[in-house]
């Protein structure tokens, strides 16, 4: 269940949309984004991570249960939880680098309205991956960047500005009428 959410994530069919370049896109509308991708991933990602964490402990008990509690660590517990760590930071580094790269939204995007795009007319791969390395640091000085979009005219974090990229409101065309022929 979990790979097939991941493949959805991922590959999910959007609907035809028209930009709005004027529109402001917010704060809170942005973090609404992020938390529900943030979200979707880990849920679809952390039973796959969990797993040989789960392998190796009934390798110990002789039984394999989908969940335990112990008082204790073992000195292998780090060769599985720091891998697992590791590999969640990838999935969610290459969730939010794909999306805009191919000219997609994400599942939060999506579902509140608005798009990653570059400022150029011909962006690079890396400007989009720097733009996820930055927002990771941006995550960490929370408050601050916060603070800083939030005085900014355009609401726009500094790692928009420092990668060269913008987010634009996004409305979904309505295909019924746009095939409709005219009277």
């Amino acid at each position: 269940m979990s790979l097939a959410l991941f493949s959805f994530l991922c590959f999910y069919p959007q609907q035809k949309s028209s930009h709005d370049r004027t529109e402001i896109v917010g704060v809170w509308r942005r973090l609404g984004a992020f938390y529900l991708d943030f979200m979707i991933v880990l849920i679809g990602i952390t039973p796959l991570l969990a797993l040989p964490l789960l392998i190796q402990e009934s390798s110990y008990t002789g039984q394999f249960v989908w969940s335990f509690e112990r008082e204790f660590s073992r000195s292998t517990d780090s060769n599985y939880i720091l891998p697992g760590v590791g590999l969640a930071f990838w999935f969610l580094f290459y969730y939010f680098y794909k999306h805009p790269k191919s000219g997609r939204q994400t599942i939060g995007q999506y579902v509140l309205g608005y798009k990653v795009v570059s400022n150029t007319d011909e962006p690079s791969d890396a400007e989009f991956g720097v733009r996820v390395f930055y927002s990771y640091i941006g995550l960490c000085a929370g408050p601050i960047s916060l603070y800083l979009a939030l005085k900014n005219p355009d609401k726009a974090f500094w790692w928009d500005s420092a990668t060269n990229t913008k987010v634009i409101r996004v409305a979904v065309v309505n295909q019924s009428l746009q095939q409709m022929p005219a009277e």
